[in-house]
């Protein structure tokens, strides 16, 4: 929690298929947008980032996750009006022993 942002990260290394995050984005927002109507809710979604992939059982589990915390941002977190947005980027991080 950082301000009023939740920070969620994920650091992953595979060789598996690769899914593209904007598919598993582009998902929890439609599923944000339906919610948001069904509660008469005015909310607009963003998606930014970069051209990044995920190995496709992370990104199953991420399109899970994902969902979740939109569906909640859009029930709980967002009383009539709103923006939620999702942000997804690529950083090497050094992992040291």
């Amino acid at each position: 929690m950082q301000d009023d942002q939740i920070i969620f990260q994920v650091v992953y290394a595979s060789q598996t298929e690769k899914i593209p995050a904007q598919l598993v984005v582009n998902k929890a927002i439609a599923a944000g947008k339906a919610a948001a109507a069904a509660l008469g809710k005015e909310i607009q979604f963003i998606a930014k980032g970069d051209d990044v992939v995920f190995d496709k059982p992370l990104a199953e589990a991420l399109a899970d996750a994902l969902l979740h915390l939109v569906r909640n941002a859009v029930d709980h977190g967002i009383e009539s009006q709103g923006t939620v947005l999702i942000e997804v980027s690529e950083e090497e991080i050094s992992v040291t022993d």
